[in-house]
């Protein structure tokens, strides 16, 4: 699907609603999001395993985060396709095999293929963060609840989410467990702020599933008042990482705080560096990040 098959922008686009078979989109080498659900449905089912297509509402392209008091829409579970596949001990596995090849690319607006094995590896709870279905019975959680059409799209927040970039998944690291949860973090309340995520699952290595050994994760705070920027490293005990920063030293209303991955000191990639060996580095050689997420201060 990854390999085969691109995204048909040109339909998208165009709103058309034409019945795309999975011959098709094995021929023409193109399809959208029904197109990829229909042709996995058919290779899955060709393979021996019970699959069905989904239908419902992702959070994709035209969804945009609700801002603080802003209500939410009406109910509609329409516009997008993914696929349910039953593995071990009858469980149903939710999967998108048309998020996960690729994605729309907002500076070109064509499609980056780009796989996404997370697409296929996330519990279903997560899953369910971003896919609501139009049949009920198809959340497939393993609490057995079924998420409101408001906590799905709010995502329990009253405000918009961090803003997150795409090697943040990339880099191992799980939406749901990333803290603080609402984009807007108060500098004058007094407190001191956790920042943290985690890996996916305790089952999920960097060596294994990922890209590699892990990288740092650093802060880029802008400092009191927001005249001293500087890098706070994350601790990490292997599954979380983590740092306690008072709110005041993050910088000044209206600035950003940036979550970053350090990719290069010096001329060697990064991977595998230790917070310990970034601080001897550090002011010493030139360094490179990559962005992660994203919060704003008020």
């Amino acid at each position: 699907m990854h390999y085969n098959v691109v995204y048909d922008v040109e339909l998208f686009r165009s709103g058309a609603c034409r019945r795309v078979t999975p011959e098709d989109v094995i021929f023409e080498g193109k399809g959208v999001c029904a197109g990829y659900a229909g042709c996995y449905e058919a290779i899955a089912r060709r393979a021996g395993l019970d699959c069905i297509m989904v239908t419902g509402h992702g959070k994709g392209v035209g969804y945009s985060p609700l801002k603080k008091g802003q209500p939410c829409p009406p109910k509609n579970a329409t516009g997008h396709a993914w696929n349910a596949v039953r593995i071990d001990d009858g469980e149903w596995k939710l999967i998108d095999a048309c998020w996960g090849a690729g994605h729309l690319d907002s500076n070109t607006g064509q499609q980056k293929q780009e796989y996404n094995p997370g697409q296929f590896t996330k519990s279903n709870e997560d899953f369910g963060a971003s896919h609501f279905p139009q049949d009920s019975r198809h959340f497939f959680r393993s609490d057995g609840r079924n998420p409101t059409w408001e906590e799905y799209f709010t995502g329990g927040l009253d405000g918009s989410p961090p803003h997150i970039y795409g090697d943040f998944e990339r880099e191992g690291c799980r939406k749901q467990s990333l803290s603080p949860r609402e984009r807007q973090i108060p500098v004058y309340s007094g407190e001191v702020v956790r920042f943290q995520m985690s890996r996916p699952c305790e089952h999920w290595t960097f060596e294994k599933n990922g890209q590699g050994a892990p990288r740092v994760f650093l802060l880029a705070i802008k400092g009191l008042d927001g005249r001293n920027e500087t890098y706070i490293p994350m601790d990490t005990d292997g599954f979380w990482w983590w740092a306690d920063i008072n709110a005041r030293d993050l910088g000044a209303p209206g600035q950003d705080i940036t979550m970053m991955a350090l990719t290069k000191v010096g001329d060697r990639d990064a991977r595998g560096v230790t917070k310990e060996e970034y601080l001897r580095s550090k002011g010493k050689v030139g360094m490179a990040f990559s962005f992660m997420a994203k919060w704003e201060l008020v």
